[in-house]
């Protein structure tokens, strides 16, 4: 598949670690380079471009597994907890409850532990553990940081990512090929057109707003990444430390380390100055009885 923002990005890692041919660092040593640099990133990087939002129904296996909490999944993608809410009304967009109260693992488990809230929640093996156990059907809302998707990524081949206001040969996330793609089935007239994963659901479309189904090939184009596209001196900064580490020259680690530091901090440095404006700002402080 044609990555070519991501092959730009490996080429000039290249010229600026000064070492243009492969024999010195073979293009796998590249890529390992620039996903040890994306790891240290999201280890401290917290602005808006990395916050994501989540909801979960909970279902009766969110359920079933233990009497006093409901588990839920942790993201695969995520790195930090921002917040987690249920919510409540007609369109499920108020919040019903705001778990404020995070608390450890054996606090939480500790039925005669101290808590300033019933409300709480902690997570265990890559679970979300929330207390009270809520009911089947209640939705719950979690906001975190996450991890972006592999610098060379590709847009899925799926119904969601066409857009009936382009031809196929233009689509903005999917490019036509005669072999080798995924097949979606086209169906319905103008301005009713719409593709699927089935040839049985497009030929139901079709019944309903005429027209005859066709097949039509895709694979999917290059997935715009912030970092890569958006912020790419600090990732360059941040491959370069470890093509150091992997060229046993110390003092370009110690320096890129230190340019990629500098960057983590500006951008935090910024979102902060952000968030301090357009109003007062409020933090509550639980001191435990302290003051």
């Amino acid at each position: 598949m044609a990555t070519p923002r991501f092959d730009a990005l490996k080429a000039k890692v290249r010229d600026w670690a000064n070492k243009r041919e492969v024999a010195t660092i073979p293009e796998d040593i590249i890529e390992d380079c620039l996903q040890y640099g994306l790891d240290d990133i999201y280890r401290e990087l917290r602005i808006p471009q990395l916050e994501y939002t989540i909801k979960y129904e909970v279902d009766a296996e969110a359920n079933g597994i233990e009497e006093l909490f409901t588990v839920l999944e942790v993201p695969e993608d995520l790195t930090e907890f921002v917040y987690l809410r249920k919510l409540e009304g007609a369109d499920k967009q108020q919040t019903d409850q705001m778990y404020n109260q995070v608390t450890d693992i054996r606090t939480f488990m500790d039925n005669y532990a101290e808590n300033y809230s019933r409300y709480r929640y902690t997570w265990k093996d890559l679970q979300i553990l929330i207390h009270p156990k809520l009911a089947i059907g209640d939705i719950v809302e979690l906001n975190y940081y996450r991890r972006l998707p592999q610098l060379n990524a590709l847009y899925s081949v799926i119904p969601a990512n066409w857009n009936p206001a382009y031809a196929d040969n233009e689509q903005p996330y999917l490019e036509e090929v005669p072999s080798g793609g995924t097949t979606l089935y086209k169906s319905g007239n103008a301005p009713n057109t719409a593709v699927f994963l089935s040839e049985a659901e497009a030929d139901a479309w079709a019944v309903l707003h005429g027209g005859t189904t066709t097949s039509v090939m895709f694979i999917g184009k290059e997935a715009w990444n912030w970092l890569r596209d958006a912020h790419e001196k600090m990732v360059v900064f941040a491959a370069l430390r470890h093509i150091g580490a992997y060229l046993d020259n110390e003092a370009m680690e110690a320096r890129y380390e230190k340019k990629t530091l500098e960057q983590l901090q500006m951008l935090n440095k910024e979102e902060k100055f952000r968030r301090a404006k357009g109003g007062n700002v409020q933090i509550n402080v639980n001191t435990n009885g302290m003051i």
